[in-house]
């Protein structure tokens, strides 16, 4: 159950990071140059290495009981 929830948490947020580099990108006038769909790609990117680099935290903090 524990992976169920993590997976659709990965996922939503994943979904929000690749929104949110595109809204960037239109708003800096960036989209001009490069489709902004890459620019959303890229954020995709940033974001999974961030959590694998981060992979330790994230499971000692989703194993510890909620107090």
């Amino acid at each position: 159950m524990l992976a169920f929830i993590s997976l659709v948490f990965f996922g939503a947020v994943g979904y929000f990071a690749y929104n949110i580099t595109q809204c960037v990108a239109r708003i800096l006038k960036l989209t001009t140059f490069i489709d902004s769909k890459i620019f959303g790609v890229l954020g995709l990117i940033v974001y999974v290495y961030l959590v694998y680099m981060n992979s330790d935290v994230l499971l000692e903090a989703m194993m510890k009981p909620i107090s």
